[in-house]
């Protein structure tokens, strides 16, 4: 496996968040439609969700696990991650709250068992206790990471993304997840960097 310490000034990077990347509000729903045995293609709808809120109230099946530790991951979202990872030959650095609490080894275990047989090779750190802020965390991680330059961040949420790595952002939709529209982003903001 790859690590941080191996890189190299050419080098691409993808800053990837998954909940509202890879872990969308739809592949929930189509999960939860599933588990309950109603019929029909779903998306977040408000009628969707009464209709899945009552299915949750009345059906005697126990109730799912609903935290991100459970959260499915959308097929669509993971295809359009290897395809950048095979156009790019990019290297992961998860920006995640995924990756709380665990090591590199134990959240590629974890992405594993859910279906996205990406490697990260690092994952951003919290400067200080209280940091939840993308966009500041990673702005430190490049002032102590000097040699990535070549980045993209993909994220479902601004929060100051948008002003620190403008250029450098691909805003995802939590419902959809990472979509071909933003595959091609993605790629165009990793590759401009080898155009002549």
């Amino acid at each position: 496996m790859d690590s941080i310490a191996s890189i190299t000034p050419d080098d691409k990077f993808v800053f990837l968040d998954i909940d509202g990347v890879i872990a969308t509000d739809n592949a929930l729903i189509k999960m939860l439609a599933k588990y309950y045995g109603l019929n029909g293609t779903y998306f977040i709808s408000k009628e969707i969700d009464k209709e899945i809120q009552n299915a949750i109230d009345t059906s005697k099946l126990p109730k799912p696990l609903l935290n991100y530790h459970y959260a499915p991951f959308c097929e669509h979202a993971i295809n359009n991650i290897y395809e950048l990872q095979r156009v790019t030959n990019c290297k992961f650095i998860i920006s995640s709250q995924w990756r709380a609490v665990r090591t590199i080894y134990q959240i590629n275990d974890l992405m594993a068992t859910k279906g996205l047989y990406i490697q990260f090779i690092d994952k951003i750190q919290d400067v200080r206790p209280e940091d939840d802020n993308h966009s500041e965390i990673i702005a430190y991680y490049l002032t102590e990471h000097p040699k990535v330059k070549n980045y993209v961040v993909i994220d479902d949420v601004e929060s100051g993304l948008e002003f620190y790595h403008k250029e450098r952002y691909v805003l995802t939709n939590s419902s959809t997840g990472f979509t071909r529209d933003c595959l091609e982003k993605a790629v165009n903001i990793l590759n401009k960097d080898n155009i002549v």
